[in-house]
């Protein structure tokens, strides 16, 4: 339940930012405060560790793309769209083999109205999702797919009228 899951975010919080306070590696709990934090619907701290995660770099950690995630989710709730951009790119470079921040770079080419690039990174999604194995979770699933293609083909319909 929410209820549950908010006093489980609470008690965790609690015990990273004690944590926080008395390590010498902060940056191993960066990521783990972020989730935290977006679980209580604190995006401006959720945000700001979120971003200090990504900087501190890659952990060889489970679901090392969490803060991306979050920090994407947030980005694009407020319509920080260079910023949402910005990060969607660092991302795919981070995780070159994951479908996911693909999908959200083309997303941000459309909203740019950039058609074409927008269809060819989902393009790219579709590629990486149809042979994706990683141990990184995806939630770039055959029903997304279904609608990465149609996206494909609308982007490709705009960027069309568009040349006219």
């Amino acid at each position: 339940s929410s209820s549950f899951n908010r006093a489980k975010a609470e008690r965790n919080l609690k015990l990273l930012l004690a944590e926080l306070d008395e390590t010498d590696e902060p940056q191993r709990v960066y990521g783990y405060i972020a989730q935290c934090y977006n679980g209580l619907d604190d995006y401006e701290n959720a945000e700001k560790f979120a971003k200090l995660d990504i900087e501190a770099g890659v952990k060889h950690s489970t679901f090392e793309s969490s803060s991306y995630r979050i920090l994407l989710d947030i980005l694009a709730r407020e319509n920080r769209l260079d910023e949402r951009k910005f990060f969607a790119e660092r991302a795919t470079k981070e995780f070159p083999a994951l479908p996911d921040f693909y999908a959200e770079l083309a997303e941000c080419h459309a909203a740019q109205n950039d058609f074409e690039n927008a269809a060819l990174m989902m393009s790219v999604a579709l590629d990486k999702f149809k042979v994706y194995n990683g141990i990184e979770t995806s939630i770039f699933n055959d029903e997304l797919a279904e609608v990465a293609a149609l996206k494909i083909n609308f982007w490709l319909t705009k960027f069309a009228e568009n040349l006219k």
